[in-house]
């Protein structure tokens, strides 16, 4: 329908996955650190009608407004 919101995401069939062992990065605030595991095969991620991750970069700037929403459960 015409001016419904959509999110969209292009992966590579054969690629998709995550490494077998996360990084640890400390990046949180107060030097906190947490477990990231980084995606493979993630070509590009588009919401609501915009580009945020594109050939393994994100298209954004720091501190930009991001579209969309959040869902948790029970909300959805």
């Amino acid at each position: 329908m015409p001016g419904m919101a959509a999110d969209v995401v292009v992966f590579d069939y054969n690629t998709i996955g995550s490494a077998k062992r996360g990084e640890m990065r400390n990046d949180l605030p107060g030097g906190g650190r947490r477990l990231v595991m980084p995606a493979r095969g993630i070509e590009h991620v588009i919401v609501n009608g915009r580009t945020l991750y594109d050939e393994g970069k994100y298209e954004g700037r720091k501190g930009d407004t991001l579209p969309g929403q959040v869902l948790r459960s029970g909300n959805c």
